[in-house]
């Protein structure tokens, strides 16, 4: 796992944690989007930030 996954996973986590569902999660999920259409990161690694982001914003 890259170092730029590790960031926006520990930022989506230290985020959700703090604001749940919020204009820097979505931006944050946003940006891993991009950074795997891009080729930036792998798409199996934006779906583990993707998962993270969404048990934030959208809690059981």
């Amino acid at each position: 796992m890259s170092d730029k996954v590790k960031e926006y996973l520990k930022n989506a986590e230290k985020i959700g944690r703090q604001y749940g569902n919020c204009k820097e999660l979505q931006k944050l999920c946003k940006e891993a989007y991009q950074g795997a259409q891009k080729g930036f990161i792998s798409k199996h690694d934006y779906h583990k930030i993707y998962v993270l982001c969404m048990s934030y914003a959208y809690p059981r």
